[in-house]
């Protein structure tokens, strides 16, 4: 049995339906059907969840010779890290072009900050709290601009 009709008795025994498994790996609907439906593969961390939710062995997702081919399976992790990787540099690009804009277009820090808090599983910590860091400051900033404009306009030196 392939990897994928596994997969699907293991839900239909459990009597989950895809998204109530979806929501228990926490992944969407859309991923457990192309699962099912060979359109794509669980990655490793996927497969371990799928494997703890049943009560299985790891091995068991994996047909009997991809459980023994053990370039197989190096092939995949290296593959995931790739993917992993690549994310990555997508998300530190976008975070160095949002810290840009917060520096340059006064008053768009606060937007700022509030992505960074939505983008924050997706960076490191480090690039998080640094970026954080650089953002509050930058409100700082604009703060303490708008009010030495505001003092200087009103009169009050």
């Amino acid at each position: 049995m392939a990897m994928y009709q596994k997969i699907k008795a293991e839900r239909l025994k459990k009597e989950l339906t895809q998204e109530e498994l979806a929501e228990k790996i926490l992944v969407s609907r859309q991923t457990i059907s192309n699962w099912e439906n060979q359109r794509a593969i669980p990655t490793t961390d996927n497969i371990i969840l799928l494997s703890q939710l049943f009560d299985l062995p790891i091995d068991y997702f994996y047909s009997e010779n991809e459980v023994m081919d053990s370039e197989y399976l190096s092939k995949r992790v290296r593959k995931n890290r790739l993917f992993e990787m690549q994310d990555l540099k997508l998300w530190n690009l976008a975070l160095i072009i949002l810290l840009v804009i917060a520096l340059f277009i006064p008053y768009s820090a606060p937007i700022a900050l509030s992505m960074i808090f939505t983008w924050k599983n997706k960076i490191t910590p480090k690039q998080f709290k640094r970026a954080t860091a650089l953002i509050i400051v930058i409100v700082s900033l604009d703060i303490s601009t708008m009010l030495i404009v505001f003092l200087y306009f009103v009169g009050y030196k």
